[in-house]
């Protein structure tokens, strides 16, 4: 998994490790039918309903 992605889930993610454990597989599912690209593009698609319907974010 690239530095970027890991960085994204770790900024963005941090309300619970469940919450992480979510993003993580969604990532790496969202991933596989893409072709393996995780561009902070992708992954801010990929992840924004987690980040806006309850995750906290950082400030």
């Amino acid at each position: 998994m690239p530095e970027n992605a890991i960085l994204c889930l770790i900024q963005h993610i941090y309300g619970s490790i469940m919450e992480l454990e979510v993003a993580l597989n969604k990532v790496i599912h969202c991933a596989e039918i893409n072709s393996g690209s995780m561009s902070n593009e992708n992954l801010g698609v990929w992840l924004g309903d987690l980040i806006r319907n309850g995750s906290k974010t950082q400030e």
